[in-house]
């Protein structure tokens, strides 16, 4: 190693001797040129555990953002599994109101007319419980290393939330809640047209029970008092009377007690102008000493109807009106008719039901 005052002008020389020794390599530097070479190692270096400081802070944050991103992700997933799990009790909840209208409108045999028992299974099996409600897990921030390789980030991303609320547990309820919806809608419109049938059949039960009602005499033909009873008298006339005299001014309206058809509407010797109504069911009423009458026979008469104006016509003593109740082709006492205590028979009820 050569001598030199300068320091920075001293020699370093460096010899390379190889195994064989033909030949010497030699290289001299000065001692400027080694802490050249230095500081430009030293700045490499800093340069580099600068540039990897950054970006390890860069991937930190990355890191971070991702924890939140998940953290927020999850969150949803677990409000809505929640808005899942209340949807689940609301479709139970519908589900048992739909089986509470069935066994409400189920006829009082206790079973319904199409039910079987391949039925009663199929609708065991359509109930729409939720088979298990996944436990909430709130993600740890734990859950994510702070730095290192992505897989290792995915890996950890993809781990949270196993055991707990989950993309596939919520698909799977997702699915299984679509299917109950669709039952459930199917079950309402099976309810909806059910009750439709049900509604016309009391209408058409209730129609039928005021048309047998208003076939049934219960009103009075005309307004006045009753000089004449059911039953034998002797006068004006000796033997049985086969209705009531009712007494009123003459040319009062006359009203159909009940509906039906006509029969006849004209003169009939000692009853003068009578009119003879057929409502049904056994019932004819008949009235008798009419001045004139406004229906003729097959015309379809409703209750309360006026049929003719009372007169004087045949064998009478004074204006009024003859009036008959037949039940099966015998006259009957009227005046119960005529206070309305006569109402349907058994067997009449039976018909409209």
């Amino acid at each position: 190693m050569a001598k030199n005052p300068d320091a920075w002008g001293k020699r370093v020389l460096i010899k390379i001797i190889p195994h064989d020794a033909r030949s010497i390599y030699k290289f001299e530097l000065t001692h400027g040129h080694l802490a050249v070479l230095a500081i430009c190692v030293a700045a490499l270096v800093t340069a580099f555990v600068t540039l990897h400081v950054v970006q390890v802070r860069a991937e930190e944050e990355k890191v971070g953002a991702l924890q939140r991103l998940t953290k927020s992700q999850h969150e949803q997933l677990v409000n809505f599994s929640n808005q899942t799990n209340l949807m689940w009790q609301q479709l139970n909840k519908i589900q048992a109101e739909h089986q509470e209208i069935k066994r409400l409108t189920t006829p009082s045999g206790g079973v319904s007319s199409n039910a079987t028992p391949a039925a009663d299974a199929q609708a065991e099996q359509n109930k729409a419980v939720k088979p298990t409600v996944v436990n909430m897990i709130e993600p740890s921030s734990e859950a994510l290393p702070v730095h290192g390789p992505w897989w290792t980030q995915m890996a950890a991303l993809i781990g949270i939330g196993r055991g707990g609320v989950s993309f596939e547990n919520e698909s799977v309820s997702l699915a299984m809640l679509d299917e109950g919806m669709d039952r459930v809608y199917s079950d309402a419109v099976k309810l909806k047209d059910e009750a439709a049938q049900r509604e016309e059949v009391r209408i058409e039960a209730s129609l039928a029970y005021q048309r047998m009602l208003d076939a049934i005499p219960s009103i009075w033909p005309t307004d006045g008092s009753i000089t004449s009873g059911f039953g034998f008298r002797t006068y004006p006339d000796v033997g049985f009377h086969t209705g009531v005299d009712i007494v009123n001014f003459y040319g009062a309206p006359i009203v159909a007690t009940a509906s039906g058809t006509v029969v006849s509407a004209g003169w009939d010797y000692g009853f003068g102008i009578k009119v003879v109504i057929d409502h049904g069911n056994g019932y004819q009423t008949w009235y008798g000493h009419n001045s004139e009458t406004f229906v003729s026979p097959g015309q379809f008469v409703h209750k309360g109807q006026l049929i003719a104006h009372l007169g004087a016509t045949g064998f009478v003593t004074g204006p009024h009106v003859h009036y008959e109740v037949h039940v099966d082709g015998r006259p009957v006492n009227p005046v119960p008719f005529l206070s309305g205590l006569v109402g349907p028979t058994p067997a009449q009820l039976a018909a409209v039901r």
